[in-house]
């Protein structure tokens, strides 16, 4: 990002002192959150991690303790709030195996921390550290503290650059660029799309991922398109319902592409190919292990390295497209409450005209066809507009700030 949009995001990473623990909290967990992917897991596996994870756990049981001081008492909402992301994080948390997993449970206790804050400042701030983590992985492979492993897949010669999985570096950038989207809105320019589109070239020539790349071009065009005018949400209501729509759509047509799939259909063919197998090897999981109410512990085995670098062993069956994952490994219910909550942050974020969030929420639904990444709070903070737009108008907004710390 150049210069003058770090700046120009000052105000957003501006936030009162009464939220101090909860970013101090986030920005721990995110910054090694990312770093636990990397081989730099190596030094602080285990007995460390967890601490890690501990202390900023506890900086959010701080963060909330502070909030009951202040205002003394909880509100229905807040209380219903609480009981459902409680419900999330306990389907997430019975088949949580290894740290990963944790974090989607992990994930709806900062979603109910979060409901007091400004989504804006969280995606900011998210942002900052998420370039930060990224770029010291990558720095740190270059200068060979760290290895970058080069992983023959599919014909192609996929920079690991420092992480142990090659979709993960382009994952990242990809959030970043759709973070900045959220903060910055109109005032994107067109010189900042090109720097961004730059990135993500480069980013694709070291590690060729396609889809990601693709996807991320794919909405650093539509917002330039609304920022010069091209594209005007707000006068084409089929449109943004669509939009507001899109995972319940595309997790049916995600469903029903993958059920039935049959190699010998030649259209069907070619849009495995097209997808890198994903179509198979989602079908071969369903048939495998099937779906059910509630959740159930599945394993698969993809391609990456562990802690020491070594590669993953076993036959390789993996199934990227999230809503498949998600139904398989969490159940029915799980998947239908989450697709709920979705869309009734996307239609109400409509309803607002916040055209650029629902933008980059279609873009969330998009990508959760092709990458099971967006589970992780630590790839994906476009989740945060949960807690902003369904529990109602941040305090962080309705309130003056009485002190105020500034990152920049």
């Amino acid at each position: 990002m150049r210069q003058g949009s770090i700046l120009e995001m000052n105000p957003m990473l501006r936030f009162p002192v009464r939220d101090l623990c909860f970013y101090a909290s986030f920005g721990l967990y995110l910054f090694f959150g990312i770093l636990s992917q990397s081989l730099y897991l190596h030094f602080f596996e285990g007995f460390r991690y967890r601490m890690i994870i501990a202390l900023a756990l506890g900086l959010l049981v701080l963060h909330e303790v502070q909030f009951l001081r202040l205002h003394g008492r909880v509100s229905l909402r807040t209380f219903l709030t609480c009981l459902l992301m409680a419900a999330c994080a306990l389907f997430a948390l019975s088949v949580a195996k290894g740290m990963l997993m944790l974090s989607a449970a992990i994930l709806f206790v900062y979603l109910y921390a979060a409901r007091t804050l400004s989504y804006e400042k969280t995606a900011a701030f998210a942002a900052v550290v998420m370039a930060l983590a990224l770029f010291f992985v990558i720095f740190s492979a270059w200068r060979g503290w760290i290895p970058d492993y080069i992983l023959e897949i599919n014909n192609r010669s996929r920079h690991c650059l420092g992480f142990r999985y090659t979709l993960l570096p382009s994952a990242l950038l990809s959030q970043i660029t759709a973070l900045t989207i959220c903060v910055r809105k109109e005032r994107l320019t067109l010189q900042e799309g090109v720097i961004w589109a730059l990135a993500h070239y480069l980013m694709y020539r070291q590690t060729m991922s396609r889809l990601s790349f693709l996807m991320a071009m794919l909405v650093l065009a539509a917002a330039l398109m609304m920022k010069a005018g091209l594209f005007r949400p707000e006068r084409r209501p089929a449109l943004t319902l669509l939009m507001a729509l899109s995972f319940v759509i595309l997790a049916g047509a995600a469903f029903v592409l993958t059920w039935t799939y049959d190699p010998a259909s030649s259209w069907q063919a070619a849009l495995n190919k097209v997808l890198t197998g994903r179509l198979y090897y989602g079908r071969t999981s369903l048939s495998l292990y099937g779906f059910g109410l509630f959740p159930r512990r599945i394993e698969w085995v993809g391609n990456g390295l562990d802690a020491n670098g070594e590669a993953l062993t076993g036959i390789y069956m993996y199934v990227d497209c999230l809503y498949i994952q998600i139904l398989q490994r969490y159940g029915i219910l799980f998947t239908l409450a989450l697709l709920g909550l979705l869309t009734a942050a996307a239609l109400r974020v409509r309803a607002r005209g916040r055209w650029y969030i629902l933008l980059v929420l279609t873009y969330m639904a998009l990508t959760c066809l092709v990458d099971d990444l967006f589970l992780y709070p630590f790839f994906n903070c476009i989740w945060f507009i949960l807690s902003d737009v369904l529990v109602g108008p941040p305090m962080a907004l309705r309130e003056p700030e009485q002190g105020a710390v500034s990152l920049l």
